[in-house]
């Protein structure tokens, strides 16, 4: 529950802050990668909880809430690297999309998937109905 209470700031002027409680954070940063392929995600979990990001040493910083001590929780860390990809353009008036990409390797069968993609929040109407395949 926030509070907002009166401080004193510099010049005896009275400021009314609202504060939320501080959550104890844990911050990852990566400093070199020795044989993981240029495009590469690094994937971290610690709890549960799971960051991830380009594996680029000097750009790769994400921060964990940390709500035990860091030395005696296990992290649990994965090299990801792209099968495939594809763009899916959003259009405002389309609730389900299917998305075809090429296959990972020669000869199988691409990749095809089924997305249904919904506004929530209060100005959200009613959940689409998506048709089965």
């Amino acid at each position: 529950r926030l509070r907002a209470f009166p401080l004193d700031v510099s010049g005896g002027h009275r400021d009314c802050r609202v504060r939320a409680p501080t959550v104890p954070k844990m911050e990852v940063s990566l400093l070199d990668a020795f044989g993981v392929p240029s495009g590469c995600l690094l994937s971290l979990k610690a709890g549960t909880t799971r960051r991830q990001g380009v594996a680029d040493p000097g750009k790769f910083k994400v921060t964990f809430p940390s709500k035990r001590r860091v030395d005696t929780e296990a992290m649990r860390l994965d090299i990801l690297t792209p099968m495939t990809g594809a763009v899916l353009n959003l259009q405002t008036t389309v609730e389900a999309y299917e998305v075809a990409m090429p296959a990972f390797e020669p000869g199988e069968p691409e990749i095809r998937l089924r997305l249904r993609i919904a506004e929530l929040g209060e100005h959200a109407g009613p959940a689409p109905q998506v048709p089965p395949s």
